[in-house]
C-alpha cells in the first residue's frame, strides 16, 4: 500500500468519527461540552491543517474560553489557527497569545517572493502593486478596483515565508460609475 493511500484512509476514518460525534453533539447543549473535548477537537483540526505547524501551538480551554499560545512562522498560519479555534463547537471566545517567529530571510528575498506570489496568483497577476519590505514588514501600495482585490493582495502576501506583518496601503479606486444593483450584488457575494 502506498503511504498516500494510508493517509487518505486515516483522514476519511477521522472525518467519519467527527460526523458521528458531531451528530451526537447536536443534541447536546453547547454549555455541556467539556473543555477537554474542545481542546482535543482544536488540536485535531490543527494537526490536519497543512498550513499550520500544530506541534508548535499549545491549546488550553477553561470554561469554553480557548487560549492559543506558542509560535507560527507566518501570518496566514496564525490566522488559520485562530479561525479553527473560533469555529469549534463549544468555544465561547479565543485568547490569542500566538507569536510569529518567521524564518529569517532578507527583505529583498521576501520582496521578490511577494512579487512572484502576486504574479502567479491568477486573480492578482494584473494588479499594479508596489511591494516594499522593511525588517520583514511588507508594505503594499498601488491602486485596485475593489475592496476584494485589496484584501486578496494582502492574503497572498501573508502566505510568503518570512513575512512578519503587512501594511496594506493599497488604494481602492473604481474606474467606472457603478449602478446600485451592481454594488448590491457585490455586497451579497
Amino acid at each position: 500500500m502506498s503511504h498516500h493511500w494510508i493517509e487518505s484512509f486515516f483522514a476519511f476514518f477521522i472525518a467519519v468519527i467527527f460526523l458521528v460525534v458531531g451528530s451526537v453533539e447536536a443534541a447536546v447543549d453547547v454549555s455541556e461540552i467539556e473543555d477537554e473535548d474542545i481542546t482535543r477537537a482544536i488540536e485535531t483540526e490543527l494537526l490536519f491543517n497543512d498550513a499550520v505547524s500544530s506541534h508548535l501551538i499549545d491549546v488550553e480551554t477553561r470554561e469554553g474560553i480557548v487560549t492559543l499560545s506558542g509560535s507560527v512562522d507566518n501570518l496566514l498560519a496564525k490566522e488559520q489557527a485562530l479561525a479553527i479555534a473560533e469555529a469549534t463547537r463549544g468555544v465561547r471566545s479565543v485568547i490569542d497569545q500566538l507569536q510569529i517567529f518567521p524564518v529569517t530571510r532578507s527583505d529583498r528575498d521576501i520582496r521578490d517572493d511577494v512579487n512572484k506570489a502576486l504574479m502567479r496568483d491568477p486573480a492578482t497577476d494584473s494588479y499594479e502593486i508596489e511591494v516594499q519590505v522593511s525588517d520583514g514588514v511588507v508594505i503594499l501600495r498601488g491602486t485596485v478596483d475593489s475592496w476584494q482585490e485589496k484584501s486578496l493582495s494582502e492574503q497572498v502576501a501573508k502566505g510568503v515565508r518570512g513575512v512578519k506583518d503587512i501594511q496594506n496601503n493599497i488604494v481602492i479606486h473604481s474606474k467606472a460609475e457603478r449602478m446600485h444593483g451592481e454594488i448590491k450584488a457585490e455586497v451579497e457575494r
